[in-house]
């Protein structure tokens, strides 16, 4: 299992482990490497965005950068397509940990209610 940096939250931690599972690895703090600002990405909490020459795709939380290599990926893969898939990937995993822990917050109301019984 790979390392991940001490800073990161459970929910944090989840995707990142998911990502791992789909061929990701972590890299380091991304100020370490080259990262395109401008090709980043919102998805939840994390952004994400293609490498130099679309040769991998960069997911990064809280400075933290993970990078799935395609280099060697068969012809037939589309990267718009991969990228939307890790999206859609990382806002599931988001939105499926605040369900099972909680994390979805409570509705609050803005006035008092009466209970009327």
């Amino acid at each position: 299992m790979t390392q991940l940096p001490c800073w990161f939250d459970e929910r944090a931690t989840t995707v990142a482990n998911v990502l791992l599972e789909q061929g990701f690895c972590y890299c380091g703090l991304e100020e370490e490497f080259c990262v395109i600002e401008e090709n980043l990405i919102n998805a939840g909490d994390w952004k994400i965005g293609g490498t130099y020459q679309d040769m991998g795709i960069d997911a990064i939380y809280d400075g933290a950068l993970f990078c799935l290599d395609l280099t060697g990926a068969p012809d037939e893969l589309d990267f718009d397509t991969e990228l939307t898939r890790i999206k859609q990937l990382i806002k599931t995993t988001e939105k499926q940990f605040d369900l099972t822990f909680g994390g979805a917050g409570i509705q609050l109301s803005l006035f008092a209610t009466e209970d009327l019984s």
